[in-house]
C-alpha cells in the first residue's frame, strides 16, 4: 500500500502538474484571447473609424464633384457672357470708329460751309463791285458819249473855222 500511495501520490503531482500546466496554459490561452479579443475590437474600432472617414471622404468627394459641376457652368456663363462682352465691345469700337469717322466729315462738312460762306460773301461783294463798276462804266459811257458830242461839235467847228478861214483869205 505504500507504493500504491506512492503511485497514487505521484500520479497525483502529475495530475496537478497536468492541472496546472493545463491551467496556464488555458490562462495562457485566454490572456491570447483576450489580448486577440482586444487587439481585434481595437482593429475593429480602426476599421469603424476608416470606414467612416472613407465615408466623409466620399461625401467630400462628391460635394466636391457638384461643386465643380456648378463651377463647370458658371464657368460656362462666364466664358458666354465674356464672349458677349467681347462682342459688345467690337461693336462698340466700330460705332466708336464709325462717330469718329462721323465727327471728322462733320468738321470737314462745318469747313466746306465756311468756306462756301465766305465765297458766297467774295461773290456778293464782287456783285456789288460788278455793280458800282456797272454804273461807272454807265457813268463813263455816258461821259464819252458827252466827249464825242462835244468832239463832234468841236469837228463840226473846226471844219466850219477851216472853211470859213479858207475863204476868207
Amino acid at each position: 500500500m505504500g507504493r500504491f500511495m506512492a503511485f497514487n501520490t505521484l500520479y497525483f503531482y502529475y495530475a496537478l502538474v497536468i492541472m496546472i500546466a493545463v491551467l496556464s496554459i488555458t490562462t495562457y490561452e485566454d490572456e491570447e484571447k483576450m489580448d486577440q479579443a482586444y487587439e481585434n475590437k481595437s482593429l475593429t474600432n480602426e476599421l469603424e473609424r476608416l470606414k467612416r472617414e472613407k465615408k466623409q471622404n466620399e461625401d467630400k468627394l462628391e460635394d466636391g464633384k457638384k461643386e465643380i459641376s456648378v463651377l463647370k457652368e458658371k464657368l460656362k456663363e462666364l466664358e458666354k457672357e465674356l464672349a458677349e462682352k467681347e462682342e459688345e465691345n467690337k461693336s462698340l469700337t466700330e460705332n466708336l470708329k464709325e462717330a469718329y469717322e462721323n465727327k471728322s466729315l462733320t468738321n470737314e462738312l462745318e469747313r466746306l460751309k465756311r468756306e462756301k460762306k465766305q465765297n458766297e460773301d467774295k461773290l456778293e461783294d464782287g456783285k456789288k463791285e460788278i455793280s458800282v463798276l456797272k454804273e461807272k462804266l454807265k457813268e463813263l459811257e455816258k461821259e464819252l458819249a458827252e466827249k464825242e458830242e462835244e468832239n463832234k461839235s468841236l469837228t463840226e467847228n473846226l471844219k466850219g473855222t477851216k472853211y470859213q478861214a479858207k475863204y476868207r483869205y
